[in-house]
């Protein structure tokens, strides 16, 4: 028999399988490749329009991750590839602007950002980042990753010193705010929707240190260290037990 050929939509689904393949097995280098090739107008006019919000946003987590796996003191290409992800997701927003996706992944690196930012800008950029994880939140409510951005933005905000605060008062009527409470309300949110990231209860013992509750940060830390060496665990969560095992040598 003649085999049937393919429309555009299931080889766009062809294509976005294959990017989440590469992403599960942790092959960042390769997803990033792979993205890039199919993001070039023609193989996304191929594709069909409806691949193109699925494509772009997994091209930008790809930046994202490469950057994240820069070797610390590289900050130069950590931040290039940072502003690479900012520069796509930020065109495709503009013709887009209600995309989930789209807001999701401005608001993540427009936070990452914030290390290569000075004081005053990075406190201006603060209401931003809250704004997108907002809206995308209302569309995509269990997306753990916008409860986990907008804790790690609690957290933040909450952990300003007076110097910040004196800055953010200057520039805005109502300067940013948020509690240690927020923060940890939006980490057990985070946990509760994705429990295998080691991430969540890492930061949740981190709110609970920066309140002064040394009882509870070390239960938190003991729950990620708990990890250690299963052969479960990926490589991107190794640095969260290494970190809460330090931390437990302090408590």
């Amino acid at each position: 028999a003649e085999a049937v050929p393919k429309g555009p939509h299931m080889e766009a689904e062809a294509a976005v399988a294959e990017l989440d393949t590469l992403y599960r097995a942790e092959n960042y280098e390769a997803v990033l490749k792979r993205a890039q090739e199919l993001h070039h107008a023609d193989a996304l006019c191929a594709l069909g329009c409806c691949a193109v919000p699925d494509v772009c946003w997994r091209l930008a987590r790809a930046h994202f991750d490469v950057a994240e796996a820069v070797p610390k003191g590289d900050n130069a290409t950590k931040e290039k590839k940072y502003r690479d992800g900012l520069q796509l997701v930020s065109d495709h927003l503009a013709a887009k602007p209600d995309c989930p996706q789209f807001l999701k992944w401005t608001a993540i690196f427009m936070a990452a950002l914030g290390s290569y930012l000075g004081t005053k800008e990075k406190i201006s950029q603060a209401h931003e980042i809250k704004k997108y994880a907002t809206h995308a939140l209302e569309t995509m409510p269990n997306d753990s990753s916008l409860h986990f951005l907008l804790g790690r933005w609690s957290l933040t905000v909450a952990s300003i010193g007076w110097v910040e605060r004196k800055i953010a008062a200057a520039i805005f009527a109502s300067p940013p705010q948020a509690t240690y409470a927020e923060a940890v309300a939006l980490f057990q949110r985070a946990a509760e929707i994705c429990p295998k990231e080691l991430k969540h209860n890492y930061f949740i013992a981190k709110c609970h240190l920066a309140e002064g509750d040394k009882a509870k940060a070390r239960e938190y830390f003991k729950v990620v260290a708990a990890h250690d060496g299963e052969d479960t665990v990926l490589a991107s969560q190794l640095v969260y037990i290494t970190r809460a095992k330090k931390h437990l040598t302090k408590l």
